[in-house]
């Protein structure tokens, strides 16, 4: 009897970081830890990854302050290309020559699977309603690829 209740105590001591590993902080789902808004690099830009796919995107965060060095990690986990621009939002009727003017950045191509970092800087503040991720291929923004972004002074 004496055994089984050790055996049984050991049981519970060796499972319970087991279990405890598993349950998330701040109210997330068991196995779902809460992924930081952005990590600071070594050389000062602040880490901020952004997923991708069929037709959306996922940035840890869409807000952003001036001056502020950024590094984007993009990851495409869809099954066709996708392209990461920010910009204003479209008016209808500019053609593709206009949007790239208008662009602030423009990352070309990034294939399914892969992933890619990207530095930029915003010069500027940007309220609400005047800056957007989007993908401009044909028919991805149509779809929905794009969110809003703030750029805080």
């Amino acid at each position: 009897m004496v055994t089984r209740l050790r055996m049984a105590v050991r049981a519970l001591l060796l499972l319970t970081p087991v279990a405890l590993a598993g349950c998330g902080s701040g109210g997330e789902p068991a196995g779902e830890a809460a992924a930081p808004v952005a990590s600071m690099g070594a050389d000062g830009a602040q880490e901020v990854r952004v997923e991708m796919g069929e037709f959306y995107f996922k940035p840890q965060t869409t807000t952003f302050k001036a001056g502020q060095k950024y590094r984007f990690v993009l990851g495409n986990v869809g099954t066709s290309p996708h392209e990461f621009t920010i910009a204003p939002p479209r008016k209808e009727g500019q053609d593709e020559e206009d949007l790239d003017a208008m662009s602030l950045i423009d990352v070309d191509q990034l294939k399914a699977g892969e992933t890619r970092p990207v530095d930029f800087t915003f010069k500027d503040a940007a309220p609400a309603g005047t800056l957007e991720f989007e993908c401009s291929y044909p028919g991805h923004y149509e779809n929905g690829m794009k969110v809003a972004i703030v750029v805080e002074q």
